[in-house]
């Protein structure tokens, strides 16, 4: 199976896609999923879904949600659910490769590698593959602790990274005109982020 948290939380399952439309759900298989084959303890996914304030029976509201997240990750050909109970807490035994923000990360830095060895065509293609696994905004307004909201921040300067990359890379091979559009919008949607200016005064 794969994972997809950079945007509405969705598992691509052999027998089709699944979304986590539930916020809470939502919520807790994100914090796995950035943790795979971590423990998560009980006190950190209550912290995600209520932050500081959570309700009197927050252990058994988990306990439930938990419960129909390990129904849900369940398949015909694979009953086993990755999602495994510890004593002080829960973990997703998966390959972190299965999830699209690993994927991402190491897209990004491929095109990094590539665009400081001189390959800026190759560079484009890293960061364009990259840049298509965004589907939309990270659930971080969903929950209030800090794995979540800690990423959707993190990961945002990593898509405003692959961005520059990429207009670094089309303007080394020669395609200013064409990135000029792509660079009004930029400056116009990040007006603090210098970095595109000084793209698109060049």
């Amino acid at each position: 199976m794969k994972y997809q948290v950079l945007g509405p939380v969705r598992v691509l399952r052999p027998d089709g896609v699944l979304s986590v439309s539930a916020p809470k759900m939502a919520c807790i298989m994100t914090a796995l999923l950035l943790r795979a084959r971590r423990v998560v303890s009980k006190d950190a996914l209550i912290a995600e879904m209520w932050g500081e304030d959570p309700p009197r029976r927050a252990v058994p509201a988990l306990h439930v949600h938990v419960s129909q997240l390990r129904k849900l990750l369940s398949t015909p050909q694979q009953p086993q659910s990755p999602l495994v109970t510890h004593s002080s807490g829960y973990l997703l035994e998966i390959d972190p490769a299965d999830v699209d923000a690993t994927v991402v990360q190491q897209l990004i830095a491929q095109g990094q590698a590539s665009l400081g060895q001189g390959c800026p065509a190759e560079s484009v293609r890293h960061f364009e593959e990259a840049l298509s696994l965004w589907r939309g905004p990270v659930l971080g307004d969903h929950c209030r602790g800090p794995i979540v909201a800690g990423f959707a921040t993190w990961i945002e300067e990593c898509r405003l990274e692959c961005l520059e990359g990429l207009v670094e890379a089309n303007l080394l091979l020669g395609r200013h005109r064409a990135v000029i559009g792509m660079l009004s919008g930029l400056v116009t949607e990040f007006p603090l982020h210098e970095s595109f200016y000084g793209q698109l005064m060049r």
